[in-house]
């Protein structure tokens, strides 16, 4: 590929040494970066986070006029120049306040069908890889929009995984804004650490085309300490935990020979995702060199013809993801629980406890069982060499999500040919999440064989959590929860309906007058059932009803963005005002809250001194449409505006010919289009002056004479005197400083200006000034023959002046009437012929007059004799 010196600088080692933040050259690490590194602080995550990121020297500047300027020396472009000018860049704001660099590369112009929104690797900017993309999108007929990560090239802020996940998204906004290209048409493709927010990206938009994995890591900590088995919850990076949920075609692309990133990872990372197609496995290829090899091409060629853009992954095969992404981290957060009880119930009876050795799970487990167990059970198989019972301790070390913890009891128990299978699973669970079904099977053949046998209440538990049924230790509401989620994590063939029947079990047939027979005090155990058991929008209700509002928001926040939780439909909530709805028929667990109101109700304390965090929490919603098909977060400017006025802080002032920088550019939004809206949303409430007063900040001269127009024009008709000075100062300040409007718009301007001038004249009764003011301005017929080529071009005049004919004609006829009796033969006779056409005009023209305005005309020509 004629990019592959860019390519092959595309992805460093994650476990290399991380520069400082500010460009050093390539290999250097101060003592300072040593020390930051290993104590700052000393987490497993801290240190694979920071060994993730070597941000180069900047390779690349944005010139004024939105194009690239490569730097000599670090970067070249190896095309002819004129293809240079196919290649767009701008900068972006995330939602975490930093600006991002941008570029859109389209070799391939508007036939190009899919849009590839590429994720580098982390030793490299825009600036080496413009080639690589330009060449990349020409062979394979596409266009590549990519990013450079905060702290890289041209963006702002430092490179951290939050930040990864934050420009990823204000990309994937800015190239459907900017741009205008749909969902249904970009295909994300991540390399090495790009393929971090492309997973989560993905994971949380199911409409994308498609998603290409090029060299993936499963995690952080299993690349910078290989042999990690699970995920933990300090680990960096976890894409094999979101993997699952991504539902578009997913082409996996890995080296065999990948000497940073295993090729296991990929292997994994295809094994785990359900929407996968038939992946390329490159024989011989490291990390930097898949592309140099002839397979990429045509693959990538054969993925975007025939397989971008349709659906893989069946709904059934969605949901059951779903429903078990939900039990893994139902039972991981029990997990933590338990170990936390087990600790505190150590460290409070230390002399009962006895707790000695290494430390670790399995002395954790021997302290506890000695100090806090409290179910009396009978021994089976013996005890260990600390005097706890094998079958209690290997309970207990399940319960604790580490079963290796119990070698030792297992290995007691392995003489035992009466529970042979049930120590063959155990043993299988070891290093496998999920039993087979024929380990199932066996262990339904001998859990019905020794049922009625077992004396040990422990061993009988231990078949209870994995067969799923009744446990005789299920006595606390922890214990009871543990034993109906463990059977649908470790199930082989998990389906939707064993969890909903758990849900409906804890919402609906159980509900709030078991969990809280006692009142609110008991309200915390059910919240925790709701919450584990995935039922996020019921236990955001509950922490309403029972006033922890702030925790309800922030709950709502975090499953919101994490893709757990249901909003309600805008035309449902607009005839409903409860913040949760459910199946009326009350016999579904299917619930859905609404977001929105629940932020309108928490930002009400505040909304009025604290702004900019107001908009913050509307932010989240950007995107969401209300009943009426406007944006919400476009509502909460419009909100704030409304109810503090404060133009200034918001949207900001004119400054010259420019806007002034406000709170609104904190946010990747279209300012412009949402001042817009706003002025429209200002003037529909009644404040026509601070519409104006916002489309002209924004630059919109036209609907700013607009909106003026239909004040002139309302001031007229409603006969409004006391703003009539003011809005006529504004309107020729308007008028004068309006230098981008169009002809028309100054002319129906000018016109309402020259009407309120002979209005006014007609209130001094200056007859002569006013006549002169008609035909210069010919707003109305002089005479009754030109009566009737008046009306003909009527339909040329702006609606905001053939809105007032009526009221200028009635003024000018009572000035005549005024003026006549003192007025000469000649002027008399003048004054009777203007009266005529003016009386035709109002019987004639196809805009109506009022009736009353017509009697009155009728009234005042009758006394001109």
């Amino acid at each position: 590929m004629s990019s592959s010196a860019a390519a092959s600088n595309s992805s460093t080692p994650v476990g290399e040494p991380m520069q400082a933040p500010q460009p050093q050259p390539a290999g250097r690490v101060s003592f300072r970066d040593l020390c930051c590194l290993f104590c700052c602080p000393p987490f497993p995550s801290s240190i694979v986070s920071k060994l993730a990121f070597m941000p180069p020297e900047p390779c690349y500047s944005i010139t004024d006029d939105c194009k690239m300027s490569l730097i000599e020396g670090r970067a070249d472009w190896p095309h002819e120049q004129e293809e240079l000018k196919l290649v767009e860049m701008f900068t972006t704001r995330t939602r975490r306040r930093n600006k991002i660099a941008c570029i859109y590369v389209r070799p391939c112009g508007n036939q190009a069908k899919y849009t590839l929104l590429f994720s580098h690797g982390n030793a490299v900017d825009l600036g080496q890889m413009s080639s690589f993309y330009y060449g990349l999108g020409y062979r394979i007929g596409v266009n590549v929009f990519s990013y450079d990560y905060s702290g890289y090239g041209c963006s702002t802020g430092k490179p951290s995984e939050k930040n990864l996940y934050a420009d990823i998204q204000a990309a994937y906004e800015a190239l459907q804004s900017r741009f205008g290209v749909p969902a249904e048409r970009i295909i994300l493709y991540g390399q090495s650490i790009g393929t971090v927010p492309s997973v989560d990206l993905a994971s949380k938009h199911p409409n994308v085309a498609a998603l290409i994995l090029h060299s993936p890591l499963m995690s952080g900590m299993r690349v910078a300490f290989p042999g990690t088995q699970r995920t933990w919850c300090c680990d960096a990076f976890p894409s094999i935990e979101k993997v699952p949920r991504v539902t578009c075609p997913t082409l996996v692309i890995h080296g065999t020979d990948d000497e940073v990133i295993d090729f296991s990872h990929g292997v994994s990372m295809y094994e785990r995702c359900p929407a996968s197609v038939e992946p390329l496995w490159v024989a011989g290829a490291g990390h930097n060199d898949v592309e140099l090899h002839g397979a990429y091409l045509d693959r990538l060629r054969q993925f975007i013809e025939t397989e971008a853009g349709k659906q893989p992954a069946t709904t059934q095969t969605i949901q059951q993801n779903s429903t078990t992404n939900h039990t893994r981290a139902s039972e991981s957060a029990r997990t933590a629980y338990f170990i936390d009880h087990m600790q505190r119930c150590v460290q409070n009876n230390l002399e009962a406890a006895r707790r000695g050795g290494i430390p670790g799970t399995r002395t954790l487990v021997a302290g506890y069982i000695n100090a806090c167990s409290d179910i009396a059970s009978e021994i089976e198989d013996g005890c260990l060499g600390d005097g706890c019972p094998a079958w209690q301790v290997i309970y207990t070390c399940m319960r604790c999500g580490e079963l290796s913890a119990a070698s030792d009891a297992l290995n007691l128990v392995a003489v035992n040919q009466r529970t042979n299978m049930l120590y063959k699973c155990l043993v299988y669970l070891k290093d496998n999440s999920r039993l087979t079904e024929e380990l199932k099977e066996k262990l339904k053949v001998e859990w019905r064989h020794e049922q009625h046998s077992i004396r040990d209440l422990y061993r009988k538990g231990l078949y209870s959590a994995l067969l799923g049924v009744e446990s005789p230790i299920a006595d606390t509401m922890e214990n009871w929860l543990w034993f109906k989620l463990i059977p649908l994590r470790l199930d082989p063939h998990i389906t939707r309906a064993l969890y909903v029947d758990l849900q409906k079990t804890i919402s609906i047939d159980y509900g709030v007058s078991y969990f809280m027979a006692n009142g609110f005090r008991d309200a915390h155990i059910y919240f925790l059932a709701l919450t584990l058991s995935g039922q996020f929008e019921r236990a955001v209700d509950l922490l309403v009803e029972t006033g922890h509002v702030s925790d309800a928001v922030h709950m709502a926040i975090l499953a919101y963005e994490n893709g757990l939780l249901k909003l309600t439909d805008p035309a449902v909530e607009m005839q409903n005002i409860k913040l949760l709805n459910t199946n009326p028929d009350g016999k579904s667990v299917a619930a859905t809250v609404s977001l929105a109101r629940l932020l309108v109700s928490y930002t009400k304390g505040f909304e009025m001194e604290d702004v900019e965090t107001t908009l913050d929490y509307f932010y989240l919603l950007k995107g969401q449409k209300t009943a009426q098909g406007r944006d919400i977060f476009e509502s909460a400017v419009s909100r704030v505006l409304y109810l503090t006025g404060n133009v200034k802080a918001v949207i900001g002032e004119l400054q010259g010919q420019k806007r002034s920088k406000a709170l609104i550019d904190n946010y990747d939004v279209d300012v412009r289009a949402i001042i817009t809206r706003v002025a429209e949303d200002t003037e529909l409430s009644g404040n026509p002056d601070q519409a104006v007063e916002l489309l002209r900040i924004c630059g919109q001269d036209d609907p700013a004479i607009e909106v003026m127009a239909r004040r002139l024009s309302e001031l007229i008709t409603q006969n409004d005197e006391s703003h009539r000075i003011p809005v006529l100062r504004a309107a020729e300040d308007l008028a004068k400083h309006s230098i981008n409007a169009s002809s028309k718009a100054l002319s129906t301007l000018t016109m309402l200006l020259d009407i309120h001038g002979l209005l006014d004249r007609c209130r001094h009764k200056l007859y002569d000034e006013v006549m002169l003011t008609i035909r210069e301005t010919r707003l109305i017929p002089t005479d009754q023959i030109n009566v009737h080529a008046f009306t003909a071009q009527e339909h040329l005049m702006a609606p905001q002046v053939r809105a007032v004919l009526p009221d200028v004609c009635l003024a000018v006829m009572q000035c005549m009437a005024d003026a006549f009796p003192e007025a000469r033969p000649a002027t008399r006779s003048d004054i009777k012929r203007q009266a005529q056409a003016i009386v035709v005009l109002a019987a004639g023209t196809n805009y109506k007059f009022p009736q009353n305005i017509i009697s009155k005309l009728l009234s005042i020509q009758a006394k001109l004799q």
